[in-house]
């Protein structure tokens, strides 16, 4: 049968000449302009540029005789190796993406055998010459500074940008990258401009993008993007000349939703389908993960063939994906770029023609440099994934789908849309950040739940204190002790914890890692397993208790967990006694700076007048003697923990990992709850400042004074 041609993206950069000069490469890197940020009089002004001649257009090569596979399991890799007379030492592994592999082999020299193979292919970046300076309009234009008076960002939501490198060290970027930045074009983890080619042809476009999703405003320095707060992940898949392989691209998506990042842009593109690429774009939407991309630079009847596209007004992969925010470009009076892809899977459209202004890099400037002009889908796509997060950072609960919904149903019509509520060209109309944040409906006062008893509910006595053999926990199941203060969870990152008294005590240190079950096995082994290739399960961690047939893990009351074998001999234990100073009104913090609530824990003051209890109907209720005072109103939900996290915000999650409710009190560092005698919820941080409290003091006194 023959086997699927894939194809191997060469990611371009998605850039486009303005006016009549297409094909030309220019670097803005050459053209350093220092400009202020909006409402700041400009002073000066640079000179028109001139762009260059334009180039000859260079048609996609390809990476020579080699080609992509993809596994389903071990049998279809040998069947593979087998019928193409290949050794193991042939297939090269892409580490980031499952069962993934290169071969030194052309497409049309492989047989399938039931294996996925994608030809490896390159296509070069089209890179434009910069125009005359405008001011920033753009942000103006989309209404940010409405949106600004309503939220700036939060640095509890990181958006990774899948680019050419990045200039760490920019003076409008610092405080804004976020850890587990990677190179995956050199294979390190120093995801930096220039490195191999300063003076490359796509060398600053990352630093572009980045400063249009996330510059920092405010600080009097540069440029002020759309979202002010948010925290980016830096992840190099192109070269300095703007070039890179689907191996690459495709294995930066699959690790920025392994590092739990909310948005992806993707400034990059190719004219053809690539199905390792959408498996990983497949695997970014199963995690609730907004992916936003450019629509491409082929709308001009007179240029899109230099592009490498096809016909007029082609768009480009991965935006031509449906699970793909695709957005294309649009001038200051709404026009759609002469340049901007367009087509019935385009979503929305974004200021990225007219002198767009951001950060920039160049190998004699790389901390203060910014750039006079952009255009390009390429600038209008980090802009609105800069909003997509901070709908989400606004917004703590929203999922993908409710962001893009937000986005898209939220969009100006523009002039050119002749009234219609879609065009093919400005897909759902320009983007409006204000209203898309003015949708969001926030509680004014505290809601009171209608479904809960009017006075607090004994604390369940827990069943689960023990796992026997052939017992298993599963992604969010927990074992609990007798008296509700110590909890072992398996987490959805893949740790086995151990928390006492809420706060993160013990743990297996296994996060990142995909174990999903643990197991006490008949044999006395307490194992976690990473069961996703259900031919051959792999242990991450183990207790090493073997050999002791009919041992069981027991919750104790003194905070430990401890194996104990069938005579009740203790075979292991985690060595965590009870902090006997720990108060029964607070939650406060562990190891990580992390602390978690399970349903049916609860804090209280000493005498027991008020309670806070995660209840199992997935409510968080505030009661006094009498009455609930307070809830998050989650009752009904499938909820599975309170988070007190490190950024200092308390948030309620479901079993999919999905805020429920938080505090909304990210960047307040380390923080603790209290129960206080007054009938008040309050969240303190470091320096005993309340960040947020539950409005219930008043309640409490008016209550005790009716009844006495």
């Amino acid at each position: 049968m023959k086997f699927l041609k894939t194809r191997i993206l060469v990611a371009s950069l998605l850039t486009t000449a303005f006016g009549l000069i297409f094909g030309g490469i220019w670097f803005q890197a050459n053209h350093p302009t220092h400009v202020t940020e909006p409402g700041q009089v400009q002073t000066s002004f640079p000179s028109p540029i001139s762009p260059l001649v334009p180039s000859a257009y260079k048609p996609a090569d390809h990476l020579a005789k080699q080609s992509v596979v993809r596994f389903s399991d071990d049998t279809n890799k040998q069947a593979f190796i087998n019928t193409n007379n290949l050794s193991a030492s042939d297939l090269k592994k892409i580490d980031e993406l499952p069962n993934t592999y290169v071969v030194d082999r052309a497409q049309d020299q492989l047989t399938a055998a039931g294996a996925l193979v994608a030809e490896q292919k390159i296509y070069t970046a089209l890179l434009t010459p910069n125009d005359p300076y405008y001011p920033q309009w753009y942000t103006t234009n989309i209404s940010a500074p409405q949106a600004w008076d309503l939220s700036t960002g939060s640095s509890s939501i990181v958006v990774a940008d899948i680019d050419t490198g990045f200039a760490l060290n920019h003076e409008d970027l610092t405080g804004r990258w976020a850890a587990g930045g990677k190179d995956f074009v050199n294979n390190d983890n120093d995801p930096s401009a220039g490195t191999t080619n300063p003076n490359g042809a796509g060398v600053t476009h990352g630093t572009e993008t980045a400063g249009l999703i996330g510059a920092t405003g405010n600080n009097g320095k540069g440029v002020a993007s759309i979202n002010w707060g948010v925290r980016i992940l830096p992840l190099q898949a192109l070269d300095d000349n703007g070039r890179g392989t689907t191996t690459d691209v495709a294995s930066a998506v699959h690790y920025a939703v392994d590092q739990g990042v909310k948005v992806i842009n993707m400034s990059l593109g190719a004219a053809s389908p690539d199905p390792i690429l959408k498996a990983e774009l497949d695997y970014a939407q199963s995690h609730d993960v907004v992916v936003v991309a450019a629509a491409g630079n082929c709308g001009n009847p007179s240029s899109y063939f230099r592009n490498g596209c096809s016909t007029v007004g082609q768009m480009i992969y991965p935006a031509n994906y449906p699970q793909v925010v695709a957005v294309g470009a649009t001038d200051q009076n709404d026009t759609r770029a002469s340049f901007s892809s367009y087509g019935p899977n385009l979503d929305v459209v974004a200021p990225g023609s007219g002198s767009i202004i951001s950060t920039a890099w160049s190998p004699s400037n790389q901390t203060s440099l910014y750039s006079s002009s952009l255009n390009g889908t390429s600038f209008a796509s980090p802009i609105v994934a800069g909003l997509a997060a901070l709908y989400r950072g606004y917004k703590v609960a929203a999922t993908a789908t409710e962001t893009i919904n937000a986005i898209t149903s939220n969009a100006d019509k523009v002039a050119g849309m002749a009234g219609q509520s879609f065009t093919n060209e400005y897909g759902f109309g320009r983007v409006n950040a204000f209203r898309v944040l003015s949708s969001v409906t926030l509680p004014t006062t505290p809601p009171v739940p209608t479904t809960t008893p009017q006075t607090a509910p004994a604390p369940p006595t827990p069943t689960n204190v023990t796992l026997t053999a052939g017992n298993a926990l599963h992604k969010d199941d927990y074992l609990s002790s007798s008296d509700g203060q110590s909890i072992y969870t398996l987490q959805r990152n893949g740790n086995f914890a151990f928390y006492d008294n809420f706060k993160l005590v013990w743990e297996t240190g296994t996060q990142g890692t995909k174990a999903d079950q643990v197991i006490m096995q008949a044999d006395g082994n307490l194992v976690l397993y990473d069961s996703t290739n259900t031919a051959a399960w792999s242990a991450v961690w183990s207790s090493a208790t073997d050999r002791n047939s009919g041992a069981r893990l027991n919750m104790q009351t003194d905070g430990n967990a401890v194996i104990n074998s069938s005579t009740g001999t203790a075979l292991w234990s985690t060595h965590t006694m009870h902090d006997t100073s720990a108060l029964s009104y607070v939650l406060s913090t562990g190891i990580g700076g992390i602390a978690r609530m399970y349903p049916g824990q609860s804090i209280y003051t000493p005498d027991r007048r008020f309670r806070l209890i995660l209840q199992s109907d997935g409510n968080l209720v505030l009661y006094s003697p009498t009455q609930a005072l307070w809830s998050t109103a989650t009752d009904g939900q499938q909820v599975a923990f309170l988070a007190l996290q490190p950024d200092g915000n308390l948030v309620l999650y479901d079993r999919s990992a999905r805020p429920l409710w938080a505090s909304s009190t990210d960047g307040s560092g380390l923080t603790r709850l209290i129960v206080q005698p007054d009938g008040n919820l309050v969240l303190y941080d470091q320096s005993n400042i309340p960040r947020w409290n539950s409005g219930t003091g008043a309640s409490y006194r008016v209550s005790s004074l009716i009844s006495n």
